[in-house]
């Protein structure tokens, strides 16, 4: 097990990865929360012991003229550059996103999402020269205008259909830990994939 102060989910360490795949029930935020709070929800390669990554999922934040109301945007990223908003799907709480990354040939990769609930799939084929040392599944806390957020409150989510090319043995449970409190806390691995819920208590798995 591991403590993050930004991932709460599972990791395979011990590369290489050349495909990772994952598909995640996009949660709902709870309402009446600071505006300034966010999560994110991924699948990606490398960035568990270095500063490389590749990954693709979407943000959620609540709205700041109506905390009653929030926000889910799809995305893909390769650090160290900045997310790339995916304009062209239109992404709901409860949809089924499955998310995979493969490697085409060298450092030619493909980036493909697909909602199932909705039926929308993007995909694009980046270069990414990484050194593919872990495959993750995460809920983040992520980084907005270069300070750590704080992570949004949320209905349990789960991933399912984990997929690694590479040395599948030994997943990693990580726990987010912010400002000495557990906020966000994975079940055990099932054989359907793992649970991650707000808050200190694990849930079941799916």
């Amino acid at each position: 097990q591991a403590l993050s102060q930004n991932w709460s989910g599972y990791v395979l360490e011990n590369g290489p990865f050349t495909r990772v795949s994952g598909t995640f029930v996009v949660p709902s935020l709870y309402s009446g929360q600071p505006a300034s709070n966010n999560m994110s929800e991924w699948v990606g390669i490398d960035g568990v012991t270095n500063s490389d990554l590749i990954q693709a999922g979407v943000d959620e934040f609540p709205n700041p003229n109506n905390l009653s109301q929030f926000y889910v945007a799809p995305w893909w990223e390769i650090l160290p550059n900045y997310e790339t908003p995916i304009t062209t799907m239109a992404v709901r709480p409860g949809d089924s996103l499955t998310v995979t990354i493969s490697q085409l040939s060298g450092t030619t990769w493909a980036i493909t999402l697909s909602d199932a609930t909705s039926g929308q799939t993007f995909t694009t084929d980046q270069s990414y020269p990484g050194p593919l040392t872990s495959a993750e599944w995460i809920v983040e806390a992520p980084e907005v205008n270069g300070s750590l957020s704080t992570l949004a409150q949320y209905t349990t989510t789960a991933f399912t259909g984990l997929g690694a090319l590479g040395p599948e043995a030994g997943y990693i449970e990580v726990t987010m830990v912010q400002q000495g409190v557990q906020v966000s806390t994975p079940s055990s691995l099932g054989s359907a994939g793992f649970s991650v819920a707000y808050g200190n208590v694990p849930p079941a798995p799916p």
